[in-house]
């Protein structure tokens, strides 16, 4: 799974990890998760966050 946004600590890979196991049915085991990556997701959006 590939997401085009980076993590700052709001637990995207978690949550979405979740959701995917759960829809899909898969094992947790078998998903690789990469955020940020501009080599694989070269049209990006940003994370906001509020302080």
């Amino acid at each position: 799974m590939t997401m085009a946004t980076q993590s700052q600590g709001q637990g995207h890979e978690t949550r979405l990890l979740q959701v995917v196991v759960e829809k899909l049915g898969l094992d947790h085991g078998l998903i690789d998760y990469h955020q940020g990556d501009s080599d694989i997701a070269p049209r990006g959006l940003a994370t906001i966050a509020p302080r």
